[in-house]
């Protein structure tokens, strides 16, 4: 059986490389995309359920704060993921290397849309959030590496190529992302493409300062503002965390027909890091209530406590 994986991995990654040094011709995408989010945002349930598609392609975080390996998550991409050339294309423009590497017509016959996840703070020229106010979610994840520079600015570039289709999810439930945020750390379990793998997260409880919960609405609301801006005109999608989780299929058949692919049933095969109570996740709830009680009312404080 080992043998058997590694001759079709082989084999996959042969195939793979004749088309990406054009040799062979492969599938170009009819369509292509990017799935836009923050962290703790359902962005990799997303990613897993539209990559289940037949035809469709989703990339994982391509641009995400490890420099020294390409988060491909693809069968034939293993090579490519640490190649110096492949690295070193990344790191110096952003849009050469998507041109290069994702959608170029390199896919498998039936491939439509080709897409990737690209978080809010991932390769941008900017760094707002980074400020003391701000900084504490993106802070504890490890902040993302400059690639590109002011010449080679892959938010730019996608802003100018407004046949770019945006698909934008958002979680509403702020305090629940923090939550899963300080849960992914103390347990390594970042998700199923993320180092850590799961672990049991029952026993964990945290503590969420005031003060970073009323940034986080703040840096939240920046971001999503920007994304409504810069792609106003391109082909955009939005949905929530909170919709996709609760109406799965009908929120997945309206990213489908966004995305020009014919409707499927497709089961998630991600799982919820938490698995108790949000209320009964968090120590100090009334100093947050108390404290935060000007710009989260209680009944949208209580209301997040029914996630």
């Amino acid at each position: 059986m080992k043998i058997r994986r590694r001759g079709s991995s082989l084999r996959s990654h042969l195939w793979r490389q004749l088309h990406i040094q054009g040799w062979l011709r492969g599938q170009a995408p009819a369509t292509r995309f990017v799935v836009i989010s923050t962290i703790r945002s359902g962005s990799t349930m997303l990613v897993d359920l539209i990559d289940a598609h037949p035809g469709a392609e989703c990339f994982y975080e391509l641009f995400h704060i490890h420099p020294d390996a390409i988060p491909f998550a693809k069968e034939g991409y293993d090579l490519l993921a640490t190649r110096p050339a492949a690295l070193d294309l990344r790191r110096r423009d952003p849009w050469a290397f998507l041109q290069r590497y994702i959608w170029a017509p390199v896919h498998r016959a039936g491939v439509r849309a080709v897409g990737f996840k690209l978080h809010y703070a991932q390769a941008r020229q900017d760094s707002w959030w980074h400020e003391g106010e701000f900084a504490g979610m993106w802070h504890a994840c490890g902040i993302p590496p400059l690639y590109g520079d002011r010449d080679h600015d892959l938010w730019q570039a996608l802003r100018d190529d407004r046949e770019v289709r945006i698909v934008h999810l958002i979680r509403r439930n702020i305090l629940a992302s923090m939550v899963s945020s300080q849960t992914a750390q103390r347990t390594a379990s970042w998700g199923d493409q993320a180092s850590g793998g799961y672990r049991s997260s029952d026993d964990i409880r945290v503590r969420i300062e005031p003060g970073h919960l009323r940034h986080a609405l703040q840096q939240q609301q920046r971001f999503e503002a920007e994304i409504e801006t810069w792609f106003a005109d391109h082909p955009r999608l939005t949905l929530t965390y909170e919709e996709l989780v609760g109406q799965r299929q009908q929120q997945l058949d309206r990213v489908f027909d966004f995305l020009g692919l014919d409707r499927r049933a497709i089961a998630p095969t991600t799982r919820k890091l938490r698995t108790i109570p949000l209320r009964d996740s968090i120590l100090n709830l009334e100093e947050l209530a108390s404290a935060c009680h000007d710009i989260l009312p209680p009944s949208a404080f209580e209301a997040y406590l029914q996630e």
